[in-house]
C-alpha cells in the first residue's frame, strides 16, 4: 500500500486505499488508475484549442489583422491597417462588413516575413450610415467568401469645426476672426443684405454691409458637388475651394472686397442647419476655418442665413 501510495503522489495525484482491502487504490479527480498507479487523465479540447499542462488554450491565430479604433470619418484622412500570416506569400483581399464603410489602398496584398500593410479612409460622416461599428476583415485571394481574420473598430464624426455662437438666430450674420490673412481681427457683419444662390449642392451666401468699413461683399461659397451628395448638416474637412474638381472632397472659401488670398486655401467647415425647398434656401447655417496650405489656421467665424418673409 505504501509503494502505491508513494507512485501516486510521485505523479504529483492524489490516491487512497481502501481499509477493508488495501490492495483497491482509488486514484482522486484528474487521475486514473493504470496498474498500480495513479496518471494524470488526458484531457479532450475542443476545435480552435490544445492541451497545456492539462489546461485548454487557444491554438495560435494563423491570420491577424490590427487597426486603430476608433477612426475618424472625414472621407479624407486614411488609416494604416496591418496584416499579418504565419505563412510567407500568401495573396489575401481586405474588406468591410458593410459596403461603402471605405475604401482600402491597395485592397489587396501579398504577405511577407512582416506581413504587410494598407490605408483604410473611411466614408465622410455627413454620408448616411457611414458612423457606427464597423467590421475590416481579411480573406484569401483563393476564398473571397471565408474571411480568415477579423477586427473591429468604429467610425466616428470629426470634431466639430468652431462655433456658431456670433451668429445667433433670427439674423442674417457674418462673423470673422482673421490674423491678417483676409481679415485682421474680429468683424461681425449683421445690419446689410444677405442672399443666398446656388442649388442643394451648391451654395453662395453673399454678405453687402451696410458700412464701407466693413468691406464692400463678402462671400461665403461652399460645395459637395464633388462627393456626389446634397449639402447637409455635418462636418466637411480638408475641403478646396468650391471650383475644385477633385472627386471626393468637399469644397469651401471665404472671400471678401478687402483681400485676396495669395495661396491655395483648405478649409474646414460644419454645416448646422441646411433647409432647401422649392428650389431655394430657407436657412443654412455654418461655422469654419480656413488657412494657407503648410500654416496655422488664419481666419475662422461663422455664417447664417434664414430667408425674409
Amino acid at each position: 500500500m505504501t509503494a502505491r501510495r508513494i507512485a501516486a503522489l510521485a505523479f504529483g495525484l492524489s490516491a487512497c486505499t481502501d481499509p477493508a482491502d488495501p490492495s483497491v487504490v482509488t486514484c482522486g479527480m484528474g487521475a486514473t488508475l493504470e496498474g498500480d498507479q495513479c496518471v494524470a487523465t488526458p484531457i479532450t479540447c475542443g476545435p480552435g484549442t490544445h492541451d497545456i499542462a492539462g489546461e485548454c488554450v487557444a491554438d495560435p491565430t494563423p491570420y491577424q489583422l490590427r487597426v486603430a479604433t476608433p477612426l475618424v470619418a472625414d472621407g479624407v484622412t486614411p488609416f494604416e491597417v496591418r496584416a499579418f500570416s504565419a505563412q510567407v506569400g500568401v495573396q489575401v483581399v481586405l474588406t468591410t462588413d458593410r459596403p461603402g464603410a471605405g475604401t482600402f489602398d491597395p485592397p489587396s496584398l501579398t504577405l511577407d516575413e512582416i506581413g504587410g500593410s494598407a490605408l483604410f479612409t473611411p466614408c465622410a460622416s455627413t454620408t448616411p450610415g457611414c458612423t457606427g461599428p464597423v467590421e475590416v476583415r481579411m480573406a484569401l485571394a483563393a476564398d473571397l467568401a471565408t474571411p480568415v481574420a477579423r477586427v473591429s473598430t468604429a467610425l466616428i464624426a470629426p470634431p466639430a469645426i468652431g462655433s456658431i455662437a456670433h451668429c445667433p438666430p433670427g439674423m442674417n450674420t457674418l462673423y470673422l476672426d482673421g490674423t491678417g490673412y483676409l481679415y485682421d481681427g474680429e468683424l461681425t457683419v449683421n445690419d446689410g443684405t444677405a442672399t443666398v444662390t446656388g442649388g442643394d449642392r451648391r451654395a453662395v451666401i453673399e454678405i453687402r454691409p451696410q458700412h464701407q468699413y466693413q468691406g464692400v461683399r463678402w462671400t461665403v461659397d461652399m460645395s459637395t458637388v464633388q462627393l456626389g451628395m446634397p449639402l447637409a448638416v455635418g462636418v466637411y474637412t480638408m475641403a478646396y475651394n468650391p471650383y475644385s474638381t477633385q472627386p471626393g472632397r468637399a469644397g469651401f472659401q471665404v472671400l471678401g472686397d478687402l483681400a485676396q488670398p495669395n495661396c491655395v486655401p483648405i478649409s474646414d467647415f460644419q454645416v448646422h442647419e441646411a433647409v432647401f425647398a422649392a428650389n431655394r434656401w430657407d436657412r443654412l447655417t455654418v461655422s469654419f476655418r480656413q488657412y494657407c496650405q503648410a500654416t496655422l489656421p488664419a481666419i475662422s467665424g461663422c455664417a447664417r442665413y434664414e430667408r425674409q418673409p
